[in-house]
């Protein structure tokens, strides 16, 4: 995977939230490269519009494991489908992760992106019931940090793909 966006439909919990982090498994080592992360906002099953604070400049590293891009300010609404996006910018070696068949899983990608596009009905789109290693970490917007969701974190709530 390089020069490549992945992304995951979720709905969003009630109540009204922000994501602070986004973060994806990397199977293999290799080359270090850019990555972006972020939220885009549905549009009948397909990702639409880039909201207001992705990342855009995070380090793959040269080692397997778990890549965050933190420190995010992602305001999300209650009860709403959203896309949870990774962007990979190219290597030589081919970057791998892990995936799985998830009944009702929304997934899709784009080839040939070097960024996240500000809206995402610019691209060529492919669909697939394969769950992807995606996950947005989020908290309560406006009162202390909540445990729901998922997987249990002390103070924070997981979305996990």
């Amino acid at each position: 995977m390089g020069d490549f966006a992945l992304l995951v439909m979720q709905n969003s919990p009630a109540g009204e939230f922000k994501v602070t982090e986004i973060g994806w498994w990397c199977e293999d080592t290799g080359e270090d490269a850019n990555w972006e992360a972020g939220i885009y906002e549905d549009n009948f099953s397909h990702p639409y519009t880039l909201l207001s604070g992705e990342s855009k400049t995070n380090a793959k590293g040269i080692t397997a494991g778990w890549k965050r891009a933190t420190g995010l300010n992602i305001t999300i609404s209650a009860s709403t489908n959203y896309w949870i996006a990774i962007q990979i910018d190219d290597t030589i070696s081919t970057i791998v992760t892990n995936r799985g068949a998830v009944v009702g899983m929304q997934r899709g990608a784009w080839a040939g992106t070097t960024t996240l596009p500000t809206t995402g009905s610019t691209l060529d789109w492919e669909n697939s019931d394969y769950g992807a290693p995606i996950y947005a970490l989020y908290e309560e917007s406006s009162t202390e940090p909540t445990v729901s969701g998922i997987s249990n974190i002390q103070g924070v709530n997981t979305i996990t793909i």
